[in-house]
């Protein structure tokens, strides 16, 4: 998980305005810079946007240095798009440290780095980034260059869900369902899967699904179950569909006894 380039609202149909940023960024002003790269990268001008993105890092612009590592990256220069992701770390650019830490925790155009990849992901999450928090709770749940510690990833899981990742959520669900560095817990487990559900996780609502065709932590409901099941479902996900199939034929046969008896 990324972030994708940063687009400022700006006016793309005032000449103009336009023609005063022209002036201004002609006269080193970073902000002017960066508004017309991303006027040109609204427009679908990716040439003529990254140029005026590089004057503006060049400047001191984090945004543009930020926004050009992403075309860079999206143009396949991996090596060239960190470059420019460390620069607009180096400007607090939070997002920045962010995609630089994924581009070395997953040798993205760089040689990989677990070390460096956790410092940028506890610099981002420190700074309130979600998916920072998020990753760094992945490696710590994986003993990806750090012991493995599935406590202080529950910690980081908690400080992602809080920051709406949905996925952060479900894994704190699992963590309580099946008591991994917490003791069980069905109430919590079934709050953080509601919580990745209703974000739009398809794992979370399956996983949701399961405890209620399983009577666990709750009353067996196997409407409700088919229910979640769907909704994970409708989210594409071809295993909650079974799932589903599955227990809506239990349903049926269920109603065909009792019509019979």
């Amino acid at each position: 998980m990324k972030y994708g380039r940063w687009i400022a609202i700006v006016s793309l149909f005032f000449a103009p305005s336009l023609f005063a940023d022209e002036v201004a960024c002609a006269d080193g002003d970073a902000d002017a810079c960066f508004e017309l790269g991303a006027a040109y990268d609204a427009q679908g001008n990716t040439e003529e946007a990254s140029s005026y993105y590089t004057k503006a890092c060049r400047a001191g612009n984090g945004w543009g240095c930020y926004n050009l590592a992403v075309t860079l990256e999206e143009e396949g220069s991996g090596l060239k798009a960190s470059e420019f992701y460390k620069r607009a770390c180096s400007l607090n650019i939070t997002w920045g440290c962010t995609n630089l830490a994924s581009a070395y925790e997953r040798a993205e155009g760089v040689r990989q780095n677990y070390g460096y990849a956790r410092e940028l992901y506890e610099r981002a999450c420190a700074a309130d980034d979600g998916i920072a928090c998020d990753r760094l709770a992945a490696m710590y749940d994986r003993g990806l260059g750090v012991k493995q510690d599935t406590a202080a990833a529950n910690e980081y899981y908690k400080k992602a869900c809080d920051k709406g990742v949905a996925r952060s959520c479900n894994n704190l669900g699992v963590a309580y369902n099946k008591g991994l560095g917490v003791k069980i817990d069905y109430d919590q487990a079934i709050d953080y899967y509601r919580t990745a559900c209703n974000s739009g996780n398809a794992v979370g609502c399956s996983n949701l699904g399961a405890l209620y065709a399983n009577a666990e932590g709750v009353e067996r409901d196997l409407e409700v179950s088919v229910d979640l099941y769907n909704k994970a479902c409708g989210m594409t996900n071809q295993s909650a569909c079974k799932s589903a199939a599955k227990i809506k034929e239990r349903l049926e046969r269920e109603a065909e006894r009792k019509k019979a008896n």
